[in-house]
């Protein structure tokens, strides 16, 4: 198997990264979210939910990750990543960048996360590729 280098640029709206994942993927109602613990609700949450969940991700689809950094800068509304994967192809040569980093599909206009309400109530992707 070869080894590849992949490194994505990302950006992540803060809020409309919240609303998914306590409204859809918790299924929280809104008015839950302030007490549940679990909730994300700020910068720090979702770059630590982020962080573990490609991480999580990327383990468990390609089995053979060998390093994972990230170069992180925010602000309170908006989160640029830079993330760098070396991995091992998998059997097929293939790795399913689609599925970590919310690139649409053929045919979709979304992403798997969908779209969701940011700190301005616009429909934004949550997290969409940059460069």
């Amino acid at each position: 198997m070869s080894k590849n280098l992949i490194t994505v640029k990302y950006k992540v709206n803060v809020t409309a990264y919240c609303n998914w994942y306590n409204l859809d993927n918790l299924g929280l109602e809104e008015d839950e979210v302030e007490t549940d613990i679990l909730a994300l609700k700020d910068v720090s949450g979702v770059i630590e939910e982020i962080k573990g969940h490609t991480i999580r991700a990327a383990e468990e689809y390609s089995g053979s990750i060998e390093k994972h950094s990230f170069q992180i800068s925010s602000d309170e509304n908006e989160i640029l990543f830079s993330t760098s994967l070396i991995y091992d192809e998998d059997e097929e040569g293939e790795f399913d960048m689609k599925f970590y980093f919310n690139i649409p599909e053929d045919g979709e206009d979304e992403g798997r996360l969908g779209k969701w309400e940011n700190e301005n109530g616009e429909s934004v992707n949550p997290m969409e590729i940059v460069e």
